[in-house]
């Protein structure tokens, strides 16, 4: 009679979900024999899978000791450091495994997820491959290559390695939802969705899954059944922090700003070490207007985060709307010095002469570049010599900055053969924090380019107030042509160009909206229209820029995070003082600022306004 090995029994039982009776197993071989070494890996494994990280090491330790030569045993502390986020640990008992078991796949792939958490990427997909390669067959070690290939960003090799995986096992709830995931964030909404349906077939409770099928009905503006679906995730797993994470984030999405801020408290309850729950209780906090709270907790989550990530962004652009420029320059000095440009940078510092000196400005970001000209004056006032390189739009605008000796169009930009020649160049965008810029010093004067309005601009009704309207943008789209025409004593010019223009030509007519684009081939052309204008309503953007730097009276559509340029509550800005923010709604809705545009538009020009113009924080 062959007589079933207890040990064996209860790892079936902990491979079937049978916790509870492995458990008891495992304790009873224990009570019998203490130095039961796959006991005590039995329940450092339960004890791992419990969160008890620091019960998993004492026990694996214990059997390590024991067995210090059993590759699957110390392979096992390996998993139980890596749990602990001890990636040092961790990759030393992986390595000692494999040098006493080579030929074991799980502990090519343990050691992969090692290397992958330490950064070291290469080295990483060499042990997965290994692992693939002493198992071609296994489903899970193709999951494990794609789920590698996905986090180093090789998006088309993951769904290889899904598609592989699905091949040897059709009902792979992993592959099929992780592929849904590529496909969603490719914007193959119709195919991920069909692959997480099949994959909720098989696991219809899965939180995860339905998780990813909120996202997905949140992504084809299905907010209430998407906000359904996710809390049904979250009431699956009440104790996983990051189902509550996700929860708060779509309410915050949905503007239900109180209700996120209360599945947010709960996930940081549940995980007050996780970063990304900081950064979004950030997010909120900035959407609340609570712009210290919201700094404190993205500082918080780039301290935890440990690396650059989008808390540091989120921290530095929170300085900005503080007003704390310095110590934002600062913060993005350190950034930059993580990646320097391949270029000869200039002495910029107050002792320096720049008498004679050519300076070339390297415009990268259009309405970055566009803020910036508002500090070329002084370098040019202490006698550098100017070149502007940019895009070829931008080219006739930017020669007519003050200061600028020539704008070189340059289609095809290549900062490392610019680097290459030694000549002392900047990037434009960068000169405000080069300068280490506030809205009062250096001194800048407005406007920042010396462009006359066209000839048609006297031949006008002074009563008629004549409204520049440009669409492209975070805002509310053509809406804003419907929400505008046929107001009384206004008269409505469409600046916008490109497709955008094109497709609403007909509406144009019927609305009785002059229509400016045509006429337009640039930026310099699109300034010369905009000097027309006694208004420009425009997103916050590049023209939003343009507007406020020939200093026109330009009313900025701003979104419901913010933005520094025009920060806080209040309707100015302290570098634009002729602009005015109308700000979106927490929900997303532009319904009040419309209105409030509607409602200045035909107030007295003169007349006082009371109040930010924006919708009420939920």
């Amino acid at each position: 009679m062959i007589r079933s090995d207890p040990a064996e029994i209860a790892a079936g039982h902990l491979a079937a979900g049978r916790v509870a009776e492995a458990r008891t197993i495992y304790e009873n071989l224990l009570r019998a024999e203490p130095t039961h070494v796959r006991a005590l890996c039995g329940l450092g494994t339960i004890a791992l899978g419990g969160g008890e990280t620091a019960r998993a090491l004492e026990l694996i330790g214990h059997a390590v000791a024991i067995a210090p030569t059993d590759g699957k045993t110390v392979g096992n502390l390996g998993v139980a450091y890596l749990a602990q986020n001890k990636l040092a640990e961790a990759e030393d008992c992986f390595r000692r495994a494999l040098d006493l078991e080579p030929g074991q796949p799980a502990l090519h792939a343990n050691f992969a997820t090692a290397l992958l958490a330490r950064g070291d990427r290469a080295t990483a997909l060499k042990a997965q491959s290994r692992a693939v390669e002493l198992a071609p067959d296994s489903a899970v070690q193709r999951y494990n290559l794609g789920n590698l290939l996905a986090a180093t960003g090789q998006t088309a090799k993951a769904a290889e390695a899904y598609g592989a995986t699905l091949d040897i096992d059709p009902g792979h709830v992993g592959a099929l939802n992780n592929l849904s995931v590529l496909h969603k964030q490719a914007g193959n909404l119709d195919e991920a969705e069909a692959l997480l349906d099949e994959a909720l077939l098989h696991d219809p409770m899965n939180p995860e899954l339905l998780a990813n099928h909120a996202d997905i009905l949140l992504q084809r503006g299905q907010g209430e059944r998407a906000l359904e679906t996710m809390r049904r995730a979250a009431g699956l797993a009440p104790g996983q922090a990051t189902l509550r994470l996700a929860l708060g984030s779509m309410l915050l999405e949905l503007g239900r700003l109180s209700e996120a801020g209360q599945e947010l408290a709960a996930a940081m309850r549940g995980a007050p070490e996780n970063a990304d729950i900081a950064l979004a209780l950030s997010r909120l906090l900035r959407r609340q207007n609570q712009l210290d709270g919201a700094q404190a907790a993205a500082d918080r989550a780039v301290k935890l985060s440990g690396k650059p990530s989008a808390a540091e962004v989120l921290a530095i652009e929170l300085l900005l709307m503080r007003g704390r420029y310095v110590d934002a320059w600062e913060k993005l000095d350190a950034l930059e010095a993580l990646s320097p440009m391949p270029i000869t940078e200039p002495d910029l510092s107050d002792s320096a002469d720049l008498s004679d000196t050519e300076i070339r400005l390297v415009a990268i970001d259009a309405a970055t570049s566009v803020f910036a000209t508002r500090f070329v004056p002084a370098l040019a006032a202490r006698g550098a010599e100017l070149t502007v390189i940019c895009p070829p739009v931008l080219a006739r605008l930017f020669a007519s900055i003050p200061g600028v000796a020539r704008a070189v169009p340059t289609p095809d930009l290549q900062l490392a053969a610019l680097g290459a020649d030694g000549v002392p160049t900047l990037i434009l965008d960068a000169l405000p924090r080069r300068l280490r810029g506030t809205p009062n010093n250096p001194a800048t004067t407005l406007p920042s380019f010396a462009i006359q309005p066209a000839a048609d601009a006297t031949v006008q009704d002074p009563l008629i107030r004549r409204v520049g309207l440009w669409w492209e943008g975070p805002g509310p789209g053509p809406g804003l042509l419907e929400a505008l025409a046929g107001l009384p004593m206004v008269k409505i010019v469409a600046l916008q160009t490109g497709p955008l223009r094109d497709h609403a030509l007909g509406r144009l007519t019927e609305l009785g909206i002059t229509d400016r684009g045509e006429a337009i081939a640039d930026f310099r052309d699109l300034a010369a229209a905009i000097r027309e204008v006694d208004v420009l309503i425009a997103p916050d953007g590049l023209v939003a820029h343009l507007g406020g730097s020939l200093e026109v009276e330009t009313w900025v559509l701003v979104g419901r995070d913010g933005s520094w340029y025009w920060p806080g509550e209040t309707q100015t800005s302290p570098w634009y003082p002729a602009s005015r923010a109308f700000r979106q709604c927490p929900d997303g809705a532009w319904t009040v600022a419309l209105e409030a545009l509607r409602t200045a538009l035909t107030t007295a020009p003169d007349a006082p306004v009371d109040g930010p113009l924006t919708g009420d924080p939920a």
